[in-house]
């Protein structure tokens, strides 16, 4: 994206094109930025069943292209971040994997970076997609996507979100370093966890 005049042309652009309300799909994901993961997980979801209509999964699984959806359905949202104090990276290497999406700071005095990890559940059914986010920030930890960090990031969001059809379901976790310089895994301390449906 050339500039920021384009890039907000083409951020309003994503939001039109997926049905995506600009205020409050900012201020959801905004709650992320300031740890307030309890309010991702609550309202994610049902952003998700709003925005998405059955005509359009059934076209996308007619289409193979479901899993692509999700995908952009995010990342589109996420594009607003990418610029002078964030960059939004999708399928990038890091660790020994690939994330799905990670927004890292690229200013000092920012220092919370998020990562994203999607699965696709098989039925609509509570236990097996929390099992999936669960699985979801297991191969956050598994394939060291919190390394290569820079570091001034001080905190860390993981996000696991399982997709069926028009069902969301969340889980995350805020971590804390404890180590400056590069970091493993276990220098990272998890300081809070929720996920979808869970109450204050």
């Amino acid at each position: 994206i050339p500039n920021r005049e384009v890039a907000c042309q083409w951020i309003l652009w994503i939001f039109e094109v997926i049905g995506m309300e600009y205020a409050k799909t900012n201020e959801i994901y905004e709650s992320l930025f300031k740890k307030d993961i309890a309010t991702f997980c609550n309202k994610f979801p049902s952003l998700y069943m709003e925005v998405v209509s059955c005509f359009d999964i059934a076209d996308l699984k007619r289409g193979k292209l479901y899993e692509t959806w999700y995908h952009i359905f995010v990342l589109g949202a996420l594009a607003m971040y990418h610029g002078v104090e964030y960059r939004v990276e999708s399928n990038r290497e890091a660790g020994v994997g690939r994330p799905d999406v990670r927004i890292i700071p690229i200013i000092q005095n920012k220092t919370v970076s998020i990562t994203y990890e999607f699965k696709r559940s098989d039925a609509v059914d509570f236990h097996i997609m929390k099992q999936d986010t669960t699985d979801a920030l297991n191969q956050i930890f598994d394939k060291g996507y919190r390394m290569s960090l820079p570091d001034h990031v001080k905190e860390i969001v993981e996000v696991g979100i399982a997709f069926c059809d028009k069902v969301a379901f969340v889980s995350a976790r805020c971590l804390k370093r404890n180590k400056e310089g590069i970091t493993t895994n276990e220098d990272w301390t998890v300081v809070s966890e929720w996920e979808t449906g869970k109450v204050k």
